[in-house]
C-alpha cells in the first residue's frame, strides 16, 4: 500500500460539474461579457434539438427565468467562479476522499489485464469508499437477520464497479488513446501498454487530474457511489426490522436462512433505489418493492373478485407485505408447462388478465414486468395501474387526432400486445406477449474493438435478445402467442363480458385505489436511456453546461406541450442523479409528485380513478369489437411479411355472365360501411387505426398517416369516389371529415419541417408526398371543391426539392412515383411547377440508369441488385419514364423506358410462368410472385399502358410479346389469396380490366369478378395482411378492395389509383 503521492485537487476544481441550474444559482457568469468561445458554444446550443425554430429556444430559457444574454455570460464565464461564493457540493468531498485513501498500486495492474478489470481499477477507490461506508454502517444489523455481510457487501461492490465502470469507459478510452498517439504508455505490446494505462490513472497524481479535467465524470461516480450505498443500506435495514413478518405473511412460515446476496433490476428512481431480489442460502427469493405497494394488495382484491366471475380462471395472487413507503413480495417463479393444454390456460388467464388491465388503464406490462408461471401468467410490477391519460401534446392535428388518441386508450395501451421496434437490423417486439429469444436487435449496440489494448475504441456490433422470463414454454421451447389467439380471445371475452355484467361491483372495488401510489410515465424509458448514455461521452463530462445542452432534448420535445413542458426541469434533475425520472400520483387526485416528493398541483385534466369509473360503466359489445379487432391487429404485426401471395388454380364453375355494375357497387358499399364502422372521430374529424407495412417486411399498428398508400388521403378518395357514384352523404362526409387537418399538417411541413405531421412518410413516391398531392388533385375533383388542392403548389414544390438526393428511385418511395404523379397533377391543374417537377425526376432516373443484361437498369436503395415489377422495380421505372415520354416528347426517356423493358424481358422464367423477386431475403431471387407490386400483372399493366405510344416496328413487337407472357401467367393461375390492390386479387384484375377489349381477357375477368364477388358474400373482403386483419389503406386494405370494385363496376368513370390515371376530365 502506498500513500498518495502529491495528489491535488486545485481550488474550486469541482465548478466544472455544477449544471445550468446550479450555477444560475450561484451567481455564476452574472457579470462576464461574452467571447468568441462562448458565441460558438452558445450557436450549437441553440441549434440542437431544432431550438434554432421561431422563438423555441427563447421559450426554452424563459422557463429557466434565462435569457440569451444570461446563457452567453454562463458559457464565457470562467467555471471556478462559484467556487469564491460557495463552499464545494458533497460529491466534490467524495472524489477529494479518494484521493486521500491509501491506493495498492498492484491491484488489477498484471501484464495482461481484461479491459473490464483494468478499467474497474481506475475506479476502485470509488467502490472501495462505498464497500468500506456500506460494512460500516451494516455493523449494527442484528444477528437474528440472519445476514450474511461479507458476501453480501461483496457483491455490492461487484454490481457498483459494473455501474461505474460503464459510466468512465468512453473517456478512459479516450484518455488511452491520449496517451497512445503522445507516445506516453509504456510496454512493448499493446496488452502491455493498456496495463501501463491503467497504473498510470491509478496514481493519485494522475487520478486528480483526470477529475480535474471531467469534473462532471467525477460528479456522477461519486454521485452514483453515494446514492447506491444508501439505497443498499436502506434495503439492508428495512430487512433486517422486517424479517419475522416476511417469513410469516410471504415465505408462508418457512425460514429461508441466510441473506447471501442482493441483486438489483431494472432502473433507478429516487436516488438510486431500484427493485431488489434477495437470494438466501436455501435458495429461497424474495422480492424487495422501494415503493408503497397499496396498489398491488388492491389489485389482489379485484383479481379475487374476478376469479369467483369468470368459470375456471383461478389466477394467482402473489403474497404481498406493505410497509407503506415501501413492501416485499412473493418471488415468482419461470416454470414450464407440462403439455399444450396448459399453454392454451396460459393464455386464457393472459387475456382475462389483458381484459382487466385494459379496464383498469394499466400500461407499461412489456416483457420484463411479467412472469410465465407455468400455465400461470404472474404480473410483477403493478405501480402503473389506473395510470392517466396524458395526450400527445403539440399542435392540435397531432394532440386530437382521433385515432391516436383511440389507440392511446385501447387495449394496446397496456404493453402485454406485441409492439414492434424496427431498426436498420430488424425488428424486436418486447411488449408482455414478446421478448422472444435470440432475436436480432433492431440497432447495433455499442462495443469494444481491441478491448485490452492500446488500440481500443468503440464499435457497433448486432446482436440478439437473451429472450425474457415471460412466454410460457415446454421444455426449453418458448410457445409463440400467434399459435395461441383463440385462446388469448377466449379469455379476453370471458373476463370483458364479466366487467360489463357486473360493472357496478367492480367501480366499487377501484374506489379503493384513490390513495395509492401509482407511477405516471410521461415518457418512454427508452429516451431517458438514451440520454443517460449520450451524457456519458467524454465531450460533454468537461463542463456541466455541454452535458445539459444534451439533457435539452427533453425542453425540446416539450416546447408545445404545455403538460410536458412542468415536468422537465424535474426530469432533468433526475437525469442529473444518473437515475430515469420517475412522477407519481394518486387515482384520486389531478396532482403529481416528483421523485423529491415535490407536490404539483392540478396536472392532470381529470383523476385518473373518475376516467377508469366512466370506462368500466361503459363497456359493451361494440367496445368489446373494436378491442378485438386491436388485438389481432396487434397480433398480425408479429408475423412480420408473412402474408399469403400464391395464387390458386384457375377456377371453374362460377356463372359466365358479366355482374352488373349495381351488384358491384353494392359490394363496393358494404367495404364503404365497414370503413365508417371502423373509424374513429366526431363531427369535425376522422382518421383510422391500421396495420402500416414498414420497410417492406414488418407490420405496425399505428394511426393512419396522411399519405395516398396507406393513408387516410387514400381511404377519403375512396370514400369520396363511392359517394359520388351512390350519392350517399355519409361517404362524401367522412371523406371530407378525413382530409380536414391536411391543410394544417402540410403548413408544418413547409414552415417548420415538422415531420410529426407525415410520420413514415417519405418525400418522394407514390407512398410520399407526392401521391398526398395526386391524392388531393382526385379529391378536389370528385368533391367539387377546389380548396381541397390548396395545399399542391407547397407539396410540388417539396418534391422537387427531393428529388436531387433520391436514391429510392422506384414507384412507391422514389422519383419514378414522384414523375407518373406529377405527370397526374399537371394535367389536372395546369399547374408548370408539377411538370418541372416531373422533369427533374426524370433527369434523376436518365442520369442513374446503368447497363444490365441485354438493356438498361436501377439499383435502388431497398434492393442489392436491380429488380423486376411495377411498385419498386424496372417495370413501374420504365413505365414513369415512357409516360413523360409521351408528356414531353423526350426521346431519351423513351429510350431509356424500353432498355428497362430488354433488362426484364431476359428475368422472366418460363417454367414457372412468371417474373422472379429478387428482394433481399426473397429465396435468393428464386420464389416467383404474381401480382401488381412484383410480377406479370404489373409487368403487363407497364406494358399495356405505353402501347399506344409506340409506332409499328421492334420495341412494339417485343412490348406485346411482354404482355402476352403477362396475360398467360394470369389465366394460368387463379384467385389470389386476398383482395387487395397491392399484391391481391383486385390488382391482378386490374391488367384483365386494362384488356376488357380482348375476348380471352374479358372471359377470364367475368369468370373471376364472380368468384371474387361470391367470396365477399361468403366471408367479406379480405385485405392483403397478416392473417387478411382488416385494415382501412388503399393499397394493402378495404379502401383499395372498393376502389377495385367501382373500377370493375365502371371502368370508365373511375381513373385507376394503379396507374396513377389523372382525375377524370369532362368530355374524355
Amino acid at each position: 500500500m502506498d500513500t498518495p503521492d502529491g495528489a491535488v485537487l486545485g481550488a474550486g476544481w469541482w465548478a466544472g460539474g455544477l449544471n445550468l441550474t446550479e450555477r444560475r444559482a450561484a451567481g455564476a457568469g452574472s457579470v462576464v461579457p461574452p467571447c468568441e468561445g462562448a458565441a460558438r458554444r452558445f450557436a450549437r446550443w441553440r441549434a440542437a434539438h431544432g431550438f434554432d425554430e421561431g422563438d423555441r429556444f427563447a421559450r426554452r430559457l424563459a422557463a429557466a427565468d434565462l435569457t440569451e444574454a444570461d446563457l452567453l455570460a454562463l458559457l464565457a464565464g470562467d467555471p471556478d467562479t462559484p467556487a469564491e461564493a460557495a463552499g464545494g457540493p458533497a460529491w466534490a468531498a467524495v472524489v477529494a476522499d479518494t484521493l486521500s485513501a491509501p491506493v495498492d498500486r498492484n491491484q488489477a495492474s498484471s501484464e495482461e489485464p481484461t479491459w473490464f478489470a483494468g478499467f474497474a481499477a481506475v475506479v476502485e477507490p470509488f467502490v472501495a469508499g462505498a464497500r468500506d461506508r456500506l460494512a460500516a454502517r451494516c455493523r449494527d444489523l442484528r444477528p437474528a437477520a440472519g445476514v450474511d455481510l461479507d458476501a453480501v457487501v461483496t457483491g455490492f461492490a461487484g454490481q457498483l464497479a459494473n455501474t461505474l465502470v460503464s459510466l468512465a469507459a468512453r473517456t478512459l478510452v479516450l484518455e488511452l488513446n491520449v496517451l497512445r498517439v503522445t507516445d506516453r504508455l509504456d510496454g512493448a505490446t499493446a496488452e502491455e501498454r493498456f496495463a501501463g494505462f491503467v497504473r498510470h490513472f491509478r496514481r493519485p497524481a494522475h487520478a486528480a487530474a483526470l477529475w480535474t479535467e471531467y469534473p462532471v465524470l467525477a460528479r456522477l461516480l461519486a454521485d452514483t457511489a453515494t446514492s447506491r450505498t444508501d439505497a443498499r443500506f436502506e434495503l439492508l435495514g428495512r430487512f433486517d426490522r422486517d424479517r419475522a413478518a416476511i417469513v410469516r405473511d410471504v415465505l408462508h412460515g418457512v425460514d429461508p436462512g441466510a441473506l447471501v446476496a442482493v441483486d438489483t433490476s431494472g432502473d433507478t428512481h429516487q436516488r438510486g433505489r431500484a427493485v431488489a431480489t434477495l437470494r438466501f442460502a436455501s435458495g429461497a427469493r424474495l422480492v424487495h418493492k422501494p415503493r408503497p405497494l397499496a396498489v398491488h394488495r388492491h389489485f389482489n382484491d379485484v383479481v379475487s373478485w374476478l376469479n369467483t366471475r369468470v368459470d375456471g380462471l383461478d389466477l394467482v395472487r402473489l403474497a404481498v407485505l406493505d410497509r407503506g413507503d415501501y413492501g416485499w413480495i412473493q418471488f415468482a417463479d419461470h416454470l414450464p408447462c407440462a403439455d399444450t393444454a396448459g399453454i392454451d390456460a396460459y393464455y386464457r388467464r393472459l387475456g382475462a388478465l389483458l381484459a382487466l388491465l385494459y379496464a383498469l388503464d394499466g400500461a407499461d406490462f412489456h416483457y420484463e414486468n411479467l412472469i410465465a408461471s407455468g400455465d400461470q401468467p404472474v404480473l410483477v410490477d403493478l405501480e402503473a395501474l389506473l395510470h392517466p391519460q396524458l395526450g400527445f401534446g403539440g399542435p392540435d392535428w397531432l394532440a386530437e387526432d382521433p385515432a391516436g388518441l383511440a389507440l392511446a386508450r385501447s387495449v394496446d395501451r397496456v404493453a402485454l400486445l406485441p409492439r414492434l421496434i424496427v431498426g436498420e437490423m430488424g425488428a424486436i417486439d418486447l411488449s408482455g406477449m414478446g421478448g422472444d429469444k435470440d432475436a436480432p436487435m433492431p440497432t447495433k449496440a455499442a462495443g469494444w474493438a481491441a478491448a485490452g489494448t492500446d488500440e481500443m475504441r468503440l464499435t457497433r456490433t448486432a446482436t440478439t435478445f437473451a429472450g425474457g422470463q415471460n412466454r410460457p414454454r415446454i421444455g426449453a421451447v418458448d410457445a409463440d402467442p400467434a399459435d395461441h389467439l383463440d385462446a388469448l380471445l377466449g379469455g379476453f371475452r370471458a373476463a370483458y363480458d364479466a366487467m360489463a355484467a357486473h360493472h357496478g361491483e367492480l367501480i366499487e372495488l377501484v374506489a379503493a385505489f384513490a390513495e395509492d401510489e401509482i407511477r405516471v410515465l410521461v415518457r418512454a424509458t427508452r429516451t431517458y436511456g438514451r440520454l443517460l448514455t449520450e451524457s456519458t461521452h467524454p465531450d460533454v463530462l468537461r463542463d456541466g453546461l455541454d452535458r445539459d445542452r444534451i439533457l435539452d432534448f427533453l425542453w425540446a420535445r416539450s416546447i408545445d406541450d404545455p403538460l410536458r413542458a412542468r415536468l422537465v426541469r424535474h426530469e432533468i434533475e433526475d437525469l442529473w442523479a444518473g437515475d430515469v425520472p420517475i412522477f407519481l400520483g394518486r387515482p384520486g387526485s389531478r396532482d403529481l409528485w416528483t421523485s423529491a416528493g415535490v407536490r404539483l398541483p392540478d396536472v392532470l385534466d381529470e383523476p385518473s380513478m373518475v376516467r377508469v369509473a366512466r370506462k368500466i360503466s361503459e363497456l359493451d359489445g361494440a367496445d368489446r369489437a373494436r378491442q378485438e379487432w386491436v388485438i389481432r391487429a396487434a397480433m398480425a404485426s408479429r408475423a412480420s411479411d408473412q402474408v399469403r401471395l400464391t395464387a390458386s388454380a384457375p377456377v371453374g364453375g362460377v356463372a359466365a355472365s358479366a355482374p352488373d355494375a349495381e351488384r358491384l357497387i353494392d359490394a363496393a358499399r358494404r367495404v364503404g360501411a365497414e370503413l365508417l364502422a371502423l373509424a374513429h372521430g366526431d363531427a369535425r374529424r376522422v382518421n383510422w387505426l391500421g396495420l402500416d407495412l414498414v420497410d417492406e417486411r414488418h407490420w405496425s399498428l399505428r394511426p393512419l398517416n396522411l399519405g395516398l398508400y396507406g393513408g387516410f388521403t387514400g381511404v377519403a378518395m375512396f370514400l369520396a369516389q363511392l359517394g359520388g357514384l351512390t350519392g350517399e352523404d355519409r361517404f362524401t362526409e367522412a371523406a371530407r371529415r378525413a382530409i380536414a387537418p391536411i391543410p394544417q399538417m402540410v403548413a408544418a411541413l413547409v414552415e417548420r419541417d415538422d415531420r410529426r405531421a407525415a410520420p413514415d412518410l417519405q418525400s418522394a413516391g407514390l407512398g410520399g408526398l407526392s401521391g398526398l398531392a395526386y391524392g388531393l388533385v382526385h379529391l378536389a375533383a370528385l368533391l367539387g371543391d377546389p380548396a381541397v388542392a390548396e395545399p399542391v403548389p407547397a407539396l410540388v414544390d417539396l418534391c422537387r426539392e427531393a428529388v436531387a438526393t433520391d436514391l429510392v428511385l422506384d414507384i412507391v418511395g422514389g422519383s419514378a412515383g414522384t414523375l407518373a404523379t406529377m405527370l397526374a397533377v399537371h394535367r389536372a391543374t395546369g399547374d408548370a411547377d408539377a411538370l418541372a417537377t416531373a422533369a427533374a425526376c426524370a433527369e434523376r432516373l436518365l442520369s442513374l440508369a446503368t447497363p444490365a443484361g441485354a438493356g438498361l437498369a436501377w439499383r435502388t436503395s431497398s434492393a442489392d441488385r436491380p429488380l423486376a415489377g411495377f411498385s419498386h422495380g424496372t417495370a413501374g421505372i420504365s413505365w414513369a419514364l415512357l409516360r413523360y415520354a409521351a408528356a414531353s416528347g423526350d426521346l431519351r426517356a423513351t429510350a431509356t423506358g424500353l432498355a428497362g423493358f430488354d433488362f426484364e424481358r431476359e428475368l422472366y422464367q418460363r417454367d414457372a410462368r412468371g417474373w422472379p423477386d429478387l428482394r433481399r431475403g426473397r429465396d435468393g431471387g428464386s420464389a416467383v410472385l404474381h401480382a401488381w407490386c412484383h410480377g406479370g400483372p404489373g409487368i403487363g399493366l407497364a406494358r399495356v399502358d405505353v402501347l399506344a405510344q409506340l409506332g409499328e416496328g421492334a420495341s412494339r413487337v417485343a412490348v406485346l410479346a411482354d404482355l402476352e407472357l403477362a396475360l398467360d401467367a394470369e389465366q394460368s393461375r387463379g384467385p389470389m389469396p386476398n383482395h387487395c390492390l397491392c399484391h391481391g386479387e383486385l390488382g391482378n384484375l386490374e391488367l384483365l380490366l386494362r384488356l376488357r377489349h380482348r375476348a380471352d381477357a374479358t372471359a377470364t375477368l367475368v369468370r373471376r369478378t364472380n368468384f371474387l364477388l361470391a367470396e365477399l358474400d361468403r366471408g367479406g373482403p379480405r385485405c392483403g395482411t397478416p392473417g387478411n386483419v382488416a385494415t382501412p389503406g388503399l393499397f394493402c386494405g378495404l379502401a383499395g378492395i372498393g376502389h377495385g370494385l367501382l373500377r370493375l363496376a365502371l371502368p370508365d368513370r373511375v381513373p385507376s389509383v394503379l396507374l396513377l390515371d389523372p382525375p377524370a376530365i369532362e368530355g374524355e
